[in-house]
Formats: structure tokens, C-alpha cells, sequence
């Protein structure tokens, strides 16, 4: 024979649980009058059920567990048929059952209550189970067999919750775990390919103001037939003048090379400079390459040279670097002596009204003039004969002499007047040998 089971109630109702809810639905589910209701609420051991196998004991608890009354299962072998302990008096058509009730285990049959305490005990298997038991869970707490569906567990009183509330949690919880690191890292990635696209749109910039630099250094040389070593050269304003949104200096530099550098607080490219060197096909009209200066290789345009690596060391020779594109460079073959002295004595007794300005305005001011302008003169470039790149006057009273492609390898050669201090004596300063300079600075 099967093991028998009773479901045993004590009047306790789960936590967050509505009581009387509960105590309607004991009423309904077993028939009870509201007498009986407070008899079965008051706390007393009550068999709300016996004589039942184990699914319809986990079944019918599930039942109850739903609506938030604790029962707890126990084993009942001898299916006694009295229900409450003690037991309130019979009716008069039952007496000897009511009597054997307060000393009897309170034990309940399938049946369900319809009122009289007398009618517990009656059988009825038919009424035995409310409704089918689906399979088992473990208690979350204690690990007891619980039926499928349970929210409270009779044995150690830990809430179960449902499964598909639980699974819900953890879903959400992923999600919020999931939106808390990819949010970051999509607006980090955003703000990365914005700063990306607005170091390119710089370089765009800095390679537009380049293109118009190069068109009016190519018309100021051949106007002239004068490589501007500097801003100055090329009649511009200082490189901090020239500076835009994009670029903080714009300067030329020897022989014309002109240098781009970057705003500081630019994003990929600040502080970096882009190059362009000029070359010559002809010897006199230059042509610029893009070097590509120190800006990164991510960043050049696709019309610029990247900086070539160090060369990997290794014991086989390597063949030559190929040269950087002809700039004109001073040469050691000279014109003949004779001819170069000639040239110069002609340019210092031309210049010699030019001295007399700058002695004069010295000795009016005590300090010798700098500027053109002071001195009513022309531009340097102006001055000078077709052997002269430029005659200018710089501080400190000098007066200086520098040639242009005129003469073969001459072009950069200079010759420099300083005055002493009262402008009675000017001497000779020149990079050309003594046997090419005039008789006057060989005094």
C-alpha cells in the first residue's frame, strides 16, 4: 500500500500576502462557513486534507501556496478523519465524532469543508485534489521538493519566486550591464571618427594654403630671379601672422621651402608640421614636392611622400639614398678673380649714398637705423645692380650685399659692410676669398 499524506495548515499566511483574500478563498475552495474560517485562521493545527498521494499533497499545497497560505506536508498513515485539534463542539447530529476530534491528529479527507466540522471527516475522493500537480522544483533555500509554480517554501519559509521572473531579472540586469559599457564605447567611438574627419578636413586646408603660397612665391621669383630664404624675403608678415584655424605658423624657409605647422590643440595632427620643397627644372621657376614633414602617415595626403624609415641594418652594401631635388647651392668654382673684384667695387661706389644716409641718420638719432622706410630707400630687392639679389640695411650698421643667379655659382654668395662706431671705417665681412674682394676691404 501507497504512502498516505495530509496537508497541515497553522494559520500562517506568507509575507506580503493579503490575509483575508486568503481566508475568502479558504472559504470557497473548502465550503466553510465564516465560523469555521476563524476556527481553521486561529493558529491551531488543522488538517486541511488527508489520505492523499504525494502529487495531489504538492498539488493541493501549490494550490494554497498561490494565494498565500503556508501548509506543510506531512505523512499520514492510519488517514485519520478528524480535522481540528482541539475541536469545537459537534452538532447534535454528530456527537461522538466531535468528542473523538480534540483527542485525535488533526487530519482532513480529500473532501472539502462545507461548514460542519462533523462532514471533515467524510470522504470523498473525487473533491481529494483542486487541481493537477505539474513536476517538481527544489526549494531555492533548503532544497525540499516543492511542487512546480511555488512562491514560498513551508519547510525553511524562503520565497521562490517564479522562473520566468527570475529569468526576466537576469535578462534586464544583461541588458543594463550591456547598455552601461556599450553606450560609453559608441559615443567613444563617434567622438573618435569626428576627431578623425576633422584632422583631415585641416590638412585639407593646410594643403589649399599651400598651393596658393607656392603660385606667389613662383610669381615674386620670377619677378625678381630671388629664392626668398624667409618670410621677410617673400614680403609676408611673420609666420604667427599668417596663422588661420588650421595652422599657428606659416613660414619660408631657406631657398624657399615652405613649412606648415599645426595648432597645438588639433586632435591627431597638433603640433605637427607638413614640408614642401622646392625644385627647379629650369634653374630659375621652382616646382614643390610634399615632404610630408613630421605629420604622421595616418594624416598625409595622398599626393605627399611619408617619411621613410631608418634603413634596416645589414651586412650587405646599399645602394646610395636618392638625392633630394636641386636647390641651388653655392659653388666652390667662382668667377675669375679679376672679374668678381671689378663687380663689387662697382656695387660698393654705387651703394656709397646709401652709407652716407646711414651715417647721418646715426649720428641725428645715436643708434643706426634698421629700416628702409627710416632712410627713404626702396625695397631691398630694388636696390643694386643686376649682380645683386638684394641690398639691404640691418642693424648694428651693417649694409648687406648678396648675389643673384646672375653670376654662375655665385647665387647666395654675400658680402657685409660694418660700420665702427662713428662710420669713419667700414670693413669687409664675406664668406669669398681675399683675392676676390675689392681693394677697400683689403685695407
Amino acid at each position: 500500500m501507497s504512502a498516505s499524506f495530509r496537508l497541515i495548515f497553522r494559520g500562517q499566511i506568507a509575507p506580503d500576502s493579503d490575509r483575508d483574500a486568503a481566508a475568502s478563498y479558504l472559504a470557497r475552495r473548502f465550503r466553510l462557513d465564516p465560523a469555521m474560517v476563524e476556527k481553521v485562521m486561529s493558529g491551531r493545527k488543522v488538517a486541511l486534507a488527508r489520505a492523499l498521494t504525494e502529487a495531489q499533497a504538492f498539488s493541493l499545497q501549490a494550490e494554497l501556496d498561490g494565494v498565500g497560505l503556508v501548509t506543510r506536508i506531512e505523512a499520514d498513515p492510519d488517514a485519520p478523519k478528524l480535522t481540528l485539534e482541539p475541536k469545537a463542539a459537534a452538532t447534535q447530529d454528530a456527537p461522538e465524532q466531535a468528542h473523538s476530534a480534540a483527542n485525535e491528529t488533526p487530519a482532513q479527507s480529500a473532501a472539502p469543508f462545507n461548514g460542519d466540522p462533523a462532514m471533515a471527516g467524510t470522504e470523498d475522493p473525487a473533491m481529494a485534489v483542486a487541481m493537477p500537480v505539474s513536476s517538481s522544483m527544489p526549494c531555492r533555500q533548503c532544497h525540499h521538493e516543492l511542487a512546480s509554480g511555488s512562491s514560498f517554501c513551508p519547510w525553511c519559509g524562503a520565497r521562490q519566486g517564479s522562473r520566468v521572473a527570475r529569468t526576466v531579472s537576469i535578462s534586464v540586469a544583461l541588458l543594463l550591464m550591456l547598455a552601461a559599457i556599450g553606450i560609453p564605447l559608441y559615443f567613444a567611438a563617434s567622438e573618435a571618427i569626428q576627431a578623425r574627419g576633422e584632422a583631415h578636413q585641416h590638412v585639407a586646408a593646410a594643403m589649399a594654403r599651400s598651393e596658393a603660397l607656392q603660385a606667389d612665391i613662383s610669381s615674386f621669383i620670377e619677378r625678381t630671379n630671388f629664392w626668398p630664404n624667409s618670410n621677410l624675403d617673400a614680403g609676408l608678415p611673420p609666420p604667427q601672422a599668417l596663422a588661420d584655424d588650421s595652422l599657428s605658423r606659416v613660414t619660408i624657409g631657406n631657398q624657399a621651402i615652405i613649412s606648415l605647422t599645426f595648432r597645438e590643440e588639433l586632435a591627431g595632427v597638433g603640433g605637427h608640421t607638413l614640408m614642401f620643397v622646392p625644385a627647379s627644372d629650369s634653374g630659375r621657376l621652382p616646382r614643390w614636392e610634399c615632404r610630408g614633414g613630421t605629420l604622421p602617415a595616418d594624416w598625409l595626403p595622398a599626393d605627399c611622400e611619408p617619411p621613410e624609415p631608418p634603413p634596416a641594418e645589414s651586412d650587405t652594401p646599399q645602394a646610395a639614398a636618392e638625392p633630394l631635388p636641386a636647390i641651388p647651392e653655392v659653388s666652390s668654382d667662382l668667377p675669375p678673380a679679376n672679374y668678381l673684384r671689378r663687380v663689387l667695387t662697382q656695387e660698393l661706389e654705387q651703394s656709397e649714398y646709401i652709407r652716407d644716409k646711414m651715417i647721418a641718420w646715426q649720428r641725428r638719432h645715436g643708434r643706426w637705423p634698421d629700416q628702409h622706410a627710416a632712410l627713404d630707400l626702396a625695397d631691398p630687392l630694388q636696390l643694386g645692380s643686376y649682380a645683386m639679389r638684394r641690398v639691404q640695411v640691418n642693424a648694428g650698421g651693417e649694409l648687406l650685399f648678396e648675389f643673384s643667379t646672375a653670376l654662375e655659382n655665385m647665387e647666395g654668395r654675400q658680402l657685409i659692410l660694418r660700420a665702427n662706431a662713428d662710420g669713419s671705417r667700414w670693413e669687409c665681412d664675406s664668406d669669398l676669398p681675399a683675392t676676390h674682394l675689392p681693394i677697400m676691404c683689403q685695407q
